[in-house]
């Protein structure tokens, strides 16, 4: 089926699907990534507000103390 073609047509035939295989793995590399990116970040920002939650919760618990305000 090739042997009609050159050796030089065949040989960049080869480097092009190559290339676009590794384009194919650098694009969903990239993709992947991103995702991760995203799901890293909505886990840091769900742990930030958490933390936040907790020093207000500490830092009124203090003043109610101080304000002789029993819970």
């Amino acid at each position: 089926m090739f042997r009609r073609f050159s050796i030089s047509v065949r040989v960049f035939s080869i480097l092009v699907l190559l290339i676009l295989f590794v384009a194919g793995v650098v694009a969903g590399f990239y993709a992947n990534s991103m995702k991760v990116k995203e799901i890293g970040l909505e886990n840091l920002n769900a742990e930030m507000l958490e933390g936040q939650k907790v020093k207000l919760k500490v830092a009124s618990d203090a003043l109610a103390h101080t304000l002789g305000v029993q819970r």
